[in-house]
């Protein structure tokens, strides 16, 4: 994956931290709620770690999930 698609990839993660779900972080970036769950699974395969849990509530992040965060947020 080249650099772009790493941060786009990073940029849905990071909307779907701050908005907890599929659809809102679709809405913030203007993309299917679909669209933002395959950025999601593929970057979840390509590190090897799940990222986010369903919880009544919204999207919450795992273990793996808050060492992404704190490493790609300072971008």
């Amino acid at each position: 994956m080249n650099n772009d698609a790493n941060w786009d990839a990073y940029r849905i993660f990071l909307a779907v931290v701050d908005t907890q779900s599929l659809s809102g972080a679709g809405r913030r970036l203007k993309l299917s709620h679909a669209t933002v769950g395959r950025h999601i699974a593929t970057l979840e395969k390509r590190l090897g770690a799940k990222l986010f849990v369903r919880e009544p509530t919204g999207y919450a992040l795992t273990g793996a999930g808050e060492r992404l965060r704190a490493e790609v947020e300072p971008m």
